[in-house]
């Protein structure tokens, strides 16, 4: 009977660390999504070309590539805040690119932070996050489009990234609904008309 209450009470505290753990993994990630109505090498095109970013980031103002492949596995590029490069700044790689028959994905490394303020400031340059962008072919012809991103490289990730995920998400949002009507509107022979405008101003600059 002991030894039957000792494997229950251990089998529970497994089960308890377990959920813990998913638990902390779930927080780690930040993630929005968006449905887009084109084909879905136009919209694989669109968002890996470094030069739309400006007319679609809300937060970032323009993106420089440092390689002549960009966009794809390796190429290397910087991300600004500001039109003349002052201010916060962050390096990203394409560390992977897979291309199925339902779901297409850019693996990217993000790291090397400057010119942030606060916490952000502090630890950006030994920070390094993992940013991933999923394609899915849907039934109906369209392209569900996802953003993710998470603190990588630190025992304490989730409770760290925690207070930012939700300005994350805010982001990642108004990103993807203005890459969704870009796109859409190429698509079409149609006039983009930006629905959020780039911002600025912000909390953490």
């Amino acid at each position: 009977m002991r030894s039957r209450r000792r494997g229950l009470a251990w089998a529970t505290l497994v089960t308890g660390l377990l959920l813990v753990l998913s638990t902390l993994d779930a927080m780690r990630w930040a993630e929005e999504e968006v449905v887009i109505d084109a084909p879905l090498p136009e919209v694989w095109a669109y968002v890996g070309d470094s030069a739309r970013a400006t007319e679609w980031s809300v937060y970032f103002h323009h993106i420089t590539p440092l390689d002549a492949f960009d966009g794809a596995r390796g190429a290397r590029r910087v991300c600004y805040r500001r039109a003349d490069e002052t201010g916060p700044r962050w390096d990203e790689v394409i560390t992977d690119v897979e291309q199925g028959q339902v779901v297409w994905r850019r693996r990217l490394r993000m790291s090397d932070l400057h010119g942030f303020s606060g916490l952000a400031g502090r630890l950006g340059p030994h920070l390094v996050y993992d940013v991933e962008q999923r394609y899915t072919q849907l039934d109906d012809g369209r392209v569900a489009l996802r953003f993710r991103t998470r603190l990588a490289r630190h025992r304490a990730a989730g409770l760290l990234f925690r207070p930012y995920a939700a300005e994350v998400r805010r982001v990642f949002r108004l990103n993807l609904e203005n890459i969704r009507d870009a796109v859409e509107a190429r698509s079409r022979g149609q006039r983009y008309a930006r629905r959020h405008a780039y911002e600025p101003t912000h909390p953490y600059d």
